[in-house]
C-alpha cells in the first residue's frame, strides 16, 4: 500500500469467519487493499470524543480494508476525506451483497500517513447489520474480497457519474435497509422492494413471470420457481398491510409460521443480493436498469428478448433443516 503523500480511508470490523488474509492488494479503480495496521493506530486523541469502549472496538477489529488517494492537503480534513469515506461505505455495502458471515462493529476511519504510520482525522461507526440467511455462512477469502472490490469499484464509479438513479437507486437503498432490519417482516418487505425495483412489476403475475425468467435451479423447474415466487409475493402483500406473522401463514402453528417466515426472509435476501451483484458487475446493466424497463421485461417473458442475466438458487439454501432453527436476533 502506498503511504507516501496520500490520504486514506479504512473500513475495519470484526468478522465471525475469515481465512488468513494478511496483506492483499485488490484489483480495481479504487486501490482497495487488505492490510492489518503495521503498528497500533494511535486513537488516544479520540478518547474523550468516542470513549474507551468504542476505541477498543476498533482496536479489536480483525479485518482492515484500505483505500488511498494522493493529496496536497494531508493534514486538512476536507472533501477528499469525505470522498474516501464514501468509497469505503460503498465497499461495505458491496460486502453485504456477497452473503458474508456475521459482520460486527464496522467503523470507517480517514486520515493520512506520517512516516508510514496512520494519523486519524475522522472516525464514524456504521449502522450495524444482521445476517439474513439461515445456512452456516462461508468464510471471507481473498477471492470473495476481490469480488467485493470489483462491485464496490463499479458502484463508486456509478455514483460519481450519477448513473444510479430512479427505481434502481431506491431499490439499492431498500436492500441496505433490509440488511439493517432484525425482524422478519421488515426484511422481507425491503428485499422484495429491491427486487421490484429491477423487475418493475405491476401485478403478482408479472413479478412471478419476470423473476422466474432470470432464475435457474438444478432441482426446481421454472413452474416450481414461479410457485415459490408466488408464495413470497403473497407474504409480502400480507406484511405490507401490517398483518401478523400468524395471519400471513394461516392454518399452521406459530412455530411453523415463524420458521416459514425465516425461510422466505433468506430467500428474498439471496435473490436480491444476487440480482444486485449481477447488475453492479456491469456499468452497462447499471445504466440500463436506472431507467424504466417494463416493456423490456414483457419481451423477456414472451421470449422475444433473452434474460439480461441468470442467477442460481437452490431450495437447500433457504429451507431450514429440521433441528436447525436458523434463528436471528429479533425473530419471533
Amino acid at each position: 500500500m502506498d503511504k507516501d503523500g496520500v490520504k486514506f480511508a479504512v473500513l475495519c470490523m470484526q468478522v465471525s469467519r475469515q481465512a488468513n488474509l494478511r496483506k492483499l492488494a485488490l484489483d480495481g479503480p479504487c486501490n482497495f487493499c487488505v492490510e492489518p495496521p503495521a503498528s497500533t493506530v494511535d486513537l488516544n486523541t479520540w478518547r474523550e470524543v468516542a470513549g474507551t469502549w468504542q476505541l477498543d472496538e476498533i482496536r479489536r477489529a480483525g479485518l482492515w480494508v484500505w483505500t488511498t488517494a494522493k493529496s496536497k492537503f494531508l493534514g486538512v480534513q476536507n472533501a477528499e476525506n469525505d470522498r474516501l469515506h464514501g468509497r469505503m461505505v460503498n465497499y461495505w455495502i458491496s460486502l453485504l451483497l456477497h452473503e458474508p458471515p456475521d459482520l460486527r462493529l464496522p467503523w470507517v476511519l480517514t486520515g493520512h500517513f506520517e512516516a508510514g504510520k496512520p494519523v486519524v482525522s475522522s472516525l464514524a461507526k456504521l449502522i450495524g447489520v444482521f445476517r439474513q440467511q439461515t445456512a452456516v455462512p462461508n468464510q471471507l477469502t481473498p477471492e470473495s474480497l476481490e469480488n467485493v472490490a470489483t462491485i464496490a469499484g463499479n458502484v463508486d464509479v456509478a455514483e460519481q457519474e450519477r448513473i444510479v438513479a430512479g427505481r434502481l437507486e431506491r431499490g439499492f437503498a431498500a436492500f441496505v435497509s433490509g440488511m439493517q432490519s432484525n425482524t422478519i417482516d421488515d426484511s422481507i418487505l425491503s428485499f422484495v422492494r429491491a427486487l421490484e425495483a429491477v423487475l418493475h412489476p405491476n401485478t403478482k403475475k408479472q413479478f412471478c413471470a419476470r423473476a422466474a425468467r432470470i432464475l435457474r435451479s438444478s432441482t426446481l423447474s421454472e413452474c416450481d420457481l414461479a410457485t415459490v415466487l408466488a408464495d413470497l409475493y403473497d407474504v409480502r402483500s400480507g406484511l405490507t398491510h401490517a398483518e401478523a406473522i400468524d395471519t400471513v401463514f394461516a392454518g399452521v402453528t406459530r412455530e411453523d409460521a415463524v420458521r416459514r417466515g425465516r425461510e422466505l426472509r433468506t430467500l428474498s435476501y439471496l435473490l436480491a443480493a444476487r440480482v444486485y451483484r449481477k447488475l453492479f458487475a456491469s456499468q452497462e446493466l447499471i445504466r440500463f436498469f436506472s431507467h424504466e424497463q417494463s416493456e423490456f421485461w414483457g419481451k423477456v417473458v414472451s421470449g422475444r428478448k433473452p434474460a439480461p442475466f441468470v442467477i442460481l438458487i437452490e431450495p437447500k439454501e433457504w429451507e431450514i433443516v429440521p433441528g436447525r432453527s436458523g434463528k436471528s436476533v429479533g425473530d419471533g
